[in-house]
Order: structure tokens, then C-alpha cells, then sequence
């Protein structure tokens, strides 16, 4: 069942129950104080007002939810918003050769070219400068390109950057095709690119929230439903959790978009 399906069965369902009850109520009271018994359209206005109030509390998409994970005492939130606009460290996730260049390198509606954009002021410079000083020990291999960036990192590679005192986890995830420059991820992949991201988070997040985007769901995704990509981050999380604490939380930030898409009181209930 969709959540728009969901929402709207909880709405009526809800909303009639509650219009049964305070209905059951007046009436019960109306037989022990007979002159007091309320009528008319003023209070039945009322009684309809408060079904409707009570089917939308209950029918209405939760905005985020919190799921511990068991015999640890960590935990990870799941809420709709801008992962940029989350306070504490963003997770982004990049291409093998952490290309700058906004256009055919790095599309600017990526979560990759915004950060270059918004973050880094569209300074591909810049953003080379910080990448090369956080992978200054990582071994990279050099390719030919016809243009870009030389250097080609493992999948799951972490570059922490710093801009404007916050921190910002760079994620490699998708291989780029040398010739169409279209960049893309297996689940296999993703998997790989989440590994780097929980010892990223180790190493640098200092008790700090860290905000994980919906990765593998962009221009490079590995073409699964949105679903799936929630499970798989989840399940990587509690995994390497149970191997060695990742974090104290860990925020999940799915797009708003998904939010009638996304049912979060069910995807919780299926992992308590």
C-alpha cells in the first residue's frame, strides 16, 4: 500500500471512530442530564471538527522517525528535509575521481555539483585544493582522460573537507564512463561507498550529528526504488554499528518529495 493510500484509509478510519465515540458520549450524557443535552449545528459543527482534526493527526505522513539499534547505544533518525540545511557534518557523495568542474563532470543538479556550487562557490580550484589535502596519503591511480581529474580513487574512499568550520564527508561512489563522462553505481558499489562512509564518520565526526543523504538515488543511482535504498542504508549501518561503533546518531535525509512515497511509521515498525 502507498503512503497516500495509507494516509487517506487512516484518515476515514480514524475520523469515523473518533466521530463514533464523542457521538456515543453526547448521547450517554444527554440521558443522565436530559436539559443539558447539546444540539443544534454549533455543536454538531464541533463534533465534525474534531473527527476531521483526529483523522489528520492520524492519517497525516510522519516527518521523521528514530529507531534504536538493538544492544548498542547508537541510533538512527529517518526525516525529510535539505541534508544541507541539517546541522552537523553532511555526507556527499562523488564520483572515483572527485571531479570540480561543474557541466559534463559534475552535474550541477547532483548533490555532488550543489555542494561545488552553493558550498564552494562554483571554485572547482577550490575544491581540488581540498580534496588533494584530505587524500594526500591515499593511493590514487592515474588514468587517461580527455579531461578532468587524473587521479581515480577506490570506491568508498573518504575525503574530509572543511569549509567554513563544517565538515563535509566526500564520498566516492560511482565510476565515470571515459568517454561519455555519465557517471553510475552498482548496489555492489554503494555498499562499498557506505563502508567508507561509516569509518569516515569514526575517524572524523567527534561526537558530531552526521547527516546521510539518500545515496545511490541521483543522476549516478543504482536504480533501485527508494525503499530498497533506505533498507540497504539501514542495514549497512546496523552492520558495521555491530562491528565497531560508528556514532552515538546518525540522521538519514531523504528528499521531501518522497515524503507520500515513503511510509516511515512502516518502515520503523518493520525494523523494531
Amino acid at each position: 500500500m502507498s503512503m497516500a493510500s495509507r494516509s487517506t484509509r487512516d484518515f476515514f478510519v480514524f475520523g469515523f471512530a473518533t466521530y463514533g465515540v464523542l457521538w456515543t458520549i453526547v448521547e450517554s450524557l444527554g440521558l443522565f442530564f436530559p436539559n443539558q443535552n447539546p444540539e443544534g449545528v454549533y455543536w454538531y459543527s464541533i463534533l465534525v471538527v474534531a473527527s476531521v482534526i483526529a483523522g489528520l493527526w492520524k492519517g497525516w505522513p510522519k516527518r521523521r522517525v528514530e529507531l534504536k539499534i538493538p544492544a548498542t547505544d547508537s541510533s538512527i533518525e529517518i526525516k525529510f528535509g535539505d541534508v544541507f540545511l541539517e546541522e552537523g557534518i553532511v555526507v556527499i557523495p562523488v564520483n572515483e575521481y572527485f571531479d570540480g568542474s561543474l557541466g559534463d563532470h559534475v552535474s550541477e543538479r547532483s548533490l555532488h555539483g550543489i555542494f561545488v556550487r552553493n558550498v564552494m562557490g562554483g571554485q572547482s580550484n577550490a575544491f581540488y585544493d581540498l580534496v588533494d589535502q584530505a587524500l594526500d596519503s591515499v593511493e590514487a591511480k592515474s588514468v587517461r582522460r580527455k579531461s578532468g581529474r587524473k587521479k581515480q580513487y577506490p570506491i568508498g574512499t573518504v575525503a574530509c573537507v572543511d569549509v567554513n568550520g563544517r565538515k563535509y564527508l566526500l564520498a566516492a561512489l560511482s565510476r565515470t564512463n571515459l568517454e561519455s563522462l555519465k557517471a553510475s553505481a552498482t548496489v555492489h558499489e554503494l555498499w562499498e561507498c557506505l563502508s567508507g562512509v561509516w569509518q569516515g564518520v569514526r575517524d572524523h565526526s567527534n561526537g558530531e550529528i552526521v547527516n546521510v543523504p539518500l545515496v545511490g538515488s541521483g543522476l549516478s543511482g543504482v536504480g533501485l526504488p527508494p525503499r530498497n535504498l533506505v533498507e540497504i542504508i539501514l542495514t549497512s549501518f546496523v552492520f558495521y554499528t555491530k562491528k565497531q561503533k560508528v556514532a552515538d546518531k546518525v540522521t538519514l535525509v531523504l528528499p521531501t518529495r518522497l515524503r507520500w512515497e515513503l511510509d516511515l511509521e512502516t518502515l520503523k515498525r518493520s525494523w523494531v
